[in-house]
C-alpha cells in the first residue's frame, strides 16, 4: 500500500520532539565531559547536576518522539525505522545500501531523501540508541534514589550500558553531523528545515508502507 503525504515533510510535533531530542542529549553529553559523579565518594558538582537533568529531559523527549512516531500521519513511517522485521524492507535496505555504495564507488554523494530505506533506518537506530541512554541513566538514578549502590550486579550493568550507548551515541551524532553539512553543501534543499518551526517548513513526500 502506498500513501502521499502532503504538506511539510516533518509535521510540527516531529520537529519538536527531533530539537528537544537533540538538544537534550547534546546538553547530556558536553556535561558528560567535565563533570564528577557522585562515585567513589565523590561529591557531585553542577555539571553533574547539568547532566542528571538533561538526562531525564532527554528520556521524556524519546518517549515523546515515540508517541509522535506512532501517531503521526506524516513523514516516515515507523515500519521504514524500523525494518528487521520485515523482508520487504529488508530488501528494500540491502537495495538501497548498494545503490549507496555504487554511487561512492564513483565518487558520488548520493541523493539525501528522509525517507530512503537506508536513511530511515539509521534514523530509528539512532533514536533506539538514545533512549537507551536515556533510560539506563534515568534508571541508575531511580537505583541511587532507592539506596542501591554502585556494587549491585544489575546497578554496574546498567551503569557500564550507560557509558556504551553513550560511547556510540558520539559516534553517531558526529557522524548525522558530519553527513548533514555535507548533504547541506552539495544539496539543493535544506536540511535545517528539521529545525524550522514555520508552518511551511518541509517539502512534500510519498513513501511507500507495507510489510
Amino acid at each position: 500500500m502506498e500513501y502521499t503525504s502532503s504538506g511539510q515533510r516533518h509535521s510540527k510535533p516531529t520537529r519538536i520532539a527531533h530539537m528537544a531530542l537533540a538538544v537534550t542529549i547534546v546538553t547530556q553529553l558536553i556535561s558528560s565531559l567535565v563533570m564528577i559523579p557522585p562515585l567513589d565518594g565523590n561529591t557531585a558538582d553542577f555539571a553533574f547536576a547539568v547532566h542528571k537533568y538533561a538526562g531525564i529531559a532527554a528520556f521524556v523527549a524519546a518517549l515523546a518522539f515515540w508517541l509522535v512516531i506512532a501517531s503521526r500521519r506524516r513523514g516516515t513511517h515507523a515500519l521504514s525505522l524500523f525494518p528487521w522485521f520485515s523482508r520487504k524492507r529488508l530488501s528494500l535496505l540491502a537495495n538501497d545500501l548498494r545503490d549507496h555504495g555504487a554511487a561512492i564507488s564513483r565518487f558520488h554523494i548520493p541523493d539525501y531523501r528522509a525517507e530512503n530505506p537506508l536513511a530511515s533506518a539509521v534514523h530509528g537506530l539512532g533514536l533506539l540508541l538514545m533512549t537507551g541512554m536515556a533510560a539506563t541513566g534515568v534508571a541508575f538514578l531511580v537505583a541511587a534514589r532507592s539506596g542501591l549502590g554502585e556494587e549491585t550486579a544489575w546497578v554496574t550493568a546498567d551503569l557500564q550500558l550507560h557509558v556504551l550507548f553513550a560511547n556510540v551515541v558520539w559516534a553517531y551524532l558526529i557522524g548525522h553531523a558530519a553527513l548533514a553539512v555535507v548533504h547541506q553543501i552539495v544539496s539543493k534543499r535544506s536540511l535545517m528545515e528539521m529545525w524550522s518551526l514555520r508552518p511551511d517548513a518541509g517539502a512534500p513526500v510519498t513513501e511507500v508502507q507495507g510489510n
